[in-house]
């Protein structure tokens, strides 16, 4: 790694001594009637800088290096368009393209560009299926973290638990099967677990990118159901000096949120810096009142510092993402009252009864089970260019410290400890685009590296002390020949990963190896490996209509929790044993899609079918005598094992949106979503996958004004219904899932941007109103469904959160420092 490390350094330094300093301008206009478009904003990713236009829908973007370079051009009131800029070929010290014209159409928003493929790709033309989430669009819906506004788009779930802890489910498949990366650096944080959520800033993503199922090569084994990746704001157009401060509040567990952030671009020095706060008291349900331990607080910070040159751009960033999180089990009296345990002034600890008005706002918000978790990050990313492409480098360290915490009598006590150090190496080669208007493919080779070292401590151990070693070699080619669209890549990846070996005393402290002592774990050292591939063809004959076709195969290993685990956590309801004996699991997937756009009507549908061979789920273990398994009968969790079998997922997502003329501002907007997973060649009781997301229709009317009256300008207002039905497709043996009935949720939105007399944006408030029927209702993913049975009602679990009204208000800030 040292030797591949100084090589990437040396080009770094021979490119940078090649290039000449050039800026690239050039002009925007309205395509009817060729007026100048006045703020309109072009940003290219791969150079992390970008412009907004004058008065005269002029721009300027300085230390432009020569190629060919994919910029997403936007402006409020006109269609977003992805955009080819060269410099190859060019001469002298600046660039003018040609005029660009912006075709108006309704006022909204959508991202047209994706980056997690095989580098910068108009998303409307690349086969393999994947969606795109705006900030306007985070902004305009309520969410109490990251994860859980992805929920929205067709084909997207999550399992929670609580309000604080969502993870990603892609048609039916999660955990270790999603990759999380955040501006294209692998997410690492013990995501093989049940309560440990995704790590990442609410406050500072500024789009999102999802790559439904095995088609991006780019990231290796963990990718088969798919790769999201959350993209931070990025910097301001050059010349400028900013920022936000962002502030919001729910009603319903007195969810309190503030982020403040400035930044600035000047002589191609870029930074960031953002501060954002949460704190959260229990949430209420229809059915249980205020859930006892419900709550959490979190404390972020994230920046970084660049440099833009024509011979490319660098950057150094950090983050680190602090939260405190209660674990909600559900315990309660006869009367239906939430119990926790609590100190008495003797010192002793009771289990104390809670009346639901008690339990309003922060007190017992958090109390044990709880968990404190701290994910500290640094990267270096560096893209030098010459005139035939460009080298990206990117190298990151991060550092997940999980503290779990169970025992009411010593709540600073540690009961389990995970210290998870992760270093990811990623090298990556893109030849230039094809110049405008032309023919021609893009080819994308690399190589990413990946260590990572688990350390235990604290009372109890679920997992044994591990290192995991990842490599992969990947190459990508894409072909562009008039109106078809070519792909195909393959990549080979080999992980070895050695789990160590724990013996306990008789008071569970790690001990030697003698014969009075227990085995925890055993030593082992496994190596995985195997060759993903994808190919895949799109088809435009018509400005407005795309055929897609994608075929891929995917690759995962086993996670250590699956290989080794051995125990329960805190706020979970099984006990869970690990499998040594597990092979890798391997997919097929092939999507079919077509894409219809015109001036007022929308249509997206995506068909797929997804084979996996040595699919891995957990089932729960019958004991001899009947009924559960117990290994603890002083903690009586059900024993769940890990096995394997051939398993199918078939489904499709169908989304419209119709805008009609004169009403171009008013939408209607609808998705459809389905999955079904099955398990081949075994009984009923075992023939679904267990927790699939059940079938789901959603609509949403909602206007957006391009102008508006007086201070108040591109205002937005919306209302939504999801209808989630019944999901009795379960995995019934041994009670490891039970049925869920159908429900109907329903929410509402309003906000507008605020101006001065000057035109300029003061702020932007928006109003959220969540469940607002205050159904009741239990998520099919919610691990809180699971938790033990109300004795006053017979309800088994908790319910999901009720009735929720927020407010938000972004307030911006900015000034034009230098324009040269």
């Amino acid at each position: 790694m040292n030797k591949y490390f100084v090589l990437v350094l040396s080009g770094i330094c021979i490119t940078a001594a090649i290039h000449a300093q050039g800026f690239l301008c050039g002009r925007i206009v309205d395509s009817e009637d060729g007026t100048p478009v006045y703020g309109a904003t072009i940003y290219v990713s791969e150079l992390r800088t970008g412009a907004s236009t004058d008065t005269s829908g002029n721009f300027r973007i300085n230390n432009v290096p020569a190629g060919t370079f994919l910029a997403e051009i936007r402006m409020i009131g006109y269609a977003t368009l992805a955009y080819n800029l060269t410099t190859v070929g060019l001469n002298g010290e600046y660039y003018t393209v040609p005029t660009i014209r912006l075709i108006k159409t309704p006022a909204e928003y959508h991202p047209v560009i994706i980056t997690g493929v095989s580098g910068t790709q108009d998303r409307k033309r690349n086969p393999a299926p994947s969606i795109l989430m705006s900030r306007e669009h985070l902004l305009e819906h309520s969410a109490t973290n990251a994860v859980n506004s992805l929920a929205e788009l067709p084909g997207i779930s999550t399992i929670s638990t609580g309000n604080a802890i969502s993870k990603p489910v892609i048609r039916g498949l999660g955990y270790n099967r999603v990759i999380v990366l955040r501006n294209g650096v692998r997410q690492e944080g013990q995501q093989w677990g049940d309560e440990h959520g995704v790590e990442i800033d609410e406050f500072e993503i500024d789009r999102v990118e999802i790559i439904k199922g095995p088609g991006s090569i780019m990231y290796g084994s963990d990718a088969m159901a798919g790769v999201i990746n959350f993209l931070t704001i990025h910097p301001v157009a050059q010349g400028t000096v900013g920022g936000e401060i962002l502030t919001g509040f729910h009603s319903n567990g007195m969810l309190f949120g503030n982020s403040i952030m400035t930044e600035g671009n000047l002589n191609g020095i870029t930074w960031q810096v953002r501060g954002s706060q949460k704190i959260s008291g229990n949430y209420k349900t229809p059915v249980d009142g205020y859930v006892a331990n419900s709550g959490f607080s979190e404390y972020n910070a994230s920046g970084f510092i660049g440099l833009n040159r024509s011979w490319g751009v660098t950057q150094l960033s950090f983050s680190t993402f602090n939260q405190q999180i209660g674990l909600p089990e559900g315990e309660r009296d006869s009367l239906g009252n939430f119990v926790l345990p609590i100190i008495t002034d003797s010192g002793t600890v009771e289990e104390a009864a809670f009346l639901s008005d008690e339990l309003k706002g922060y007190r017992h918000s958090i109390e044990t089970p709880s968990q404190k978790i701290n994910h500290n990050r640094f990267g270096w990313s560096t893209t030098v260019y010459n005139k035939k492409g460009r080298m990206k480098f990117d190298l990151g360290l991060q550092q997940n410290t999980r503290k779990e915490f169970g025992e009411a009598a010593e709540p600073e006590a540690v009961e389990v400890g995970f210290k998870l150090t992760t270093i990811t190496v990623n090298s990556v080669y893109y030849s230039n685009e094809p110049d405008p208007g032309k023919d021609g493919g893009q080819l994308a080779a690399g190589i990413s590296l990946q260590q990572q070292q688990n350390e235990n401590f604290g009372g109890e151990f679920i997992i044994p002390e591990y290192t995991s070693r990842d490599a992969g070699l990947f190459a990508h080619y894409h072909y562009l020949i008039d109106e078809i669209y070519v792909g195909a890549g393959v990549r080979g990846d080999v992980r070895n990963i050695r789990g160590s070996e724990l013996f306990l005393d008789t008071n569970g402290i790690p001990a030697g190896s003698d014969t009075s002592n227990t085995l925890k774990f055993g030593a082992f050292d496994k190596t995985f490996g195997s060759v993903s591939a994808i190919a895949g063809i799109s088809w435009q004959p018509k400005e407005s209509t795309v055929f897609r076709f994608n075929i891929s195969r995917g690759f995962r290993a086993p996670n250590i929790a699956e290989l080794a685990s051995n125990g329960r956590h805190e706020g979970t309801f099984r006990y869970e044993s690990g499998n040594n004996n597990l092979q890798p699991e391997t997919s097929l997937q092939i999507d079919l899609g077509i894409v219809f756009t015109s001036d007022h009507f929308n249509f997206e549908v995506s068909g797929f079918t997804n084979n996996i061979q040595n699919y891995i789920y957990l089932s729960k273990i019958n004991s001899v005598f009947g009924g559960d398994s117990i290994v603890d009968p002083a903690d009586p969790a059900p024993l769940f094992s890990y096995a394997q079998g051939s398993a199918q997922l078939i489904g499709c997502e169908v989304t419209t949106d119709i805008h009609p003329h004169p009403l171009d501002w008013l939408h209607f907007e609808n998705s459809f979503a389905f999955v079904n997973g099955t398990l081949l060649n075994q009984p009923d009781s075992m023939t679904n996958l267990p927790f699939m997301p059940p079938m789901k229709i959603q609509s949403e009317l909602h206007a957006h004004s391009e102008n508006g009256k007086g201070v108040f300008q591109h205002y937005f207002a919306g209302i939504t219904g999801a209808f989630y039905f019944t999901q009795s497709r379960i995995y019934s043996a041994y009670e490891t899932e039970t049925s869920t009935p159908s429900y109907f949720l329903l929410e509402a939105s309003a906000g507008s941007e605020i101006v001065n007399k000057k035109g300029t944006t003061v702020c932007t408030i928006s109003f959220h109103a969540n469940n607002l029927l205050d159904t009741k209702y239990q998520s099919h993913l919610s691990r809180l469904k699971y938790a033990p049975v109300n004795p006053a009602t017979g309800n088994t679990g908790i319910f999901g959160q009720g009735r929720n009204f927020s407010v938000r208000l972004l307030i911006p800030f900015s000034a034009v420092v230098n324009k040269s």
